[in-house]
């Protein structure tokens, strides 16, 4: 599957043209008259490869049998809900073919981390600094579990010490907002551990990120793969792929400032990746022959 994705990784020139549009540049005409000059919007394929996943249970028809429940129900969901977490984890992490990962994308800005081995206030606030302008009402924080307890904790300076997660800095036996900054917050597995790069995350994936279904969960069964066995095989299939819309960083009017769809808290004392332009590749991000954004390093450049 093939969607037609604006190409977004030029470098503004300072004058009002946006890197949002694809380079189009719109300019004042006088009535019965043409623009003095033509600019065509990029665009680019992003390429969605659907295969196959696929999983095959059995089950022994005694359990079928003897259960109060319906026992197919059960597996059926259970597999239902095992293949889309599945799925959920490659979008974060994969760097397959068929499933592109969030945290793998050359289009991930990590910021640096103020608070080692926790989350804290500034390490939140320091997120918003690359947040899309035009999108900003589509982000939402990913978390992994444990980094709640440190969600909960967070006091503010500005508000006297009082807790921020709490509604009117209320007792602990008021429900915590799970909002920060007017950002919903998520806890997800699909994360790295607590202190890992990564563990917390500020993305927009309406605007980011594109997943191609070719064929839904489709669930069979057969009574004659496992017949020797007195059980019953229970098979289920998903046909889908996953694809970040931009690997890169965009790039403002300013030429400078950068913004992606996905931002992550890095690690404490960790450099500050970002994509800088290449002035001799037409303003867009230097790669290498893999595709991977590189960054210069003294004499060489580091690539991911």
């Amino acid at each position: 599957m093939y969607y037609p994705v604006l190409d977004m990784s030029g470098t503004p020139t300072g004058q009002g043209d946006s890197a949002f549009a694809g380079g189009l540049v719109t300019q004042y005409a006088a009535e019965g008259t043409a623009p003095s000059t033509t600019v065509v919007s990029n665009w680019r394929q992003l390429k969605i490869q659907a295969d196959k996943q696929i999983a095959l249970v059995e089950m022994t028809n005694e359990l079928l049998q003897n259960s109060p429940y319906n026992a197919e129900k059960i597996v059926t969901d259970v597999l239902q809900e095992e293949l889309y977490s599945r799925f959920d984890w490659q979008t974060f992490n994969s760097n397959g073919e068929n499933v592109q990962g969030i945290l793998d994308s050359a289009g991930l800005v990590s910021v640096n981390r103020v608070t080692g081995g926790a989350v804290g206030l500034a390490d939140l606030a320091h997120l918003l600094g690359h947040v899309h302008p035009r999108y900003a009402a589509g982000y939402i924080f990913c978390c992994q579990p444990k980094t709640y307890s440190s969600l909960l904790q967070i006091t503010s300076s500005n508000t006297g010490g009082q807790l921020v997660m709490w509604p009117n800095n209320n007792t602990i036996n008021d429900v915590p907002t799970m909002r920060a900054f007017g950002f919903p917050i998520m806890l997800t597995d699909n994360v790295p551990a607590l202190g890992q790069p990564g563990d917390v995350c500020l993305i927009n994936p309406s605007l980011g990120y594109t997943i191609g279904i070719n064929r839904n969960v489709e669930i069979a069964l057969s009574e004659h793969y496992a017949f020797n066995l007195d059980a019953t095989a229970f098979r289920i299939t998903f046909r889908a792929g996953g694809s970040v819309n931009y690997p890169y960083p965009i790039i403002l009017k300013d030429g400078v400032s950068v913004v992606s769809p996905f931002i992550a808290l890095g690690t404490q004392g960790s450099s500050f990746f970002m994509t800088k332009p290449d002035r001799k590749n037409g303003g867009k991000p230097d790669r290498d022959k893999h595709g991977k954004v590189c960054e210069r390093k003294g004499r060489g450049r580091q690539c991911r």
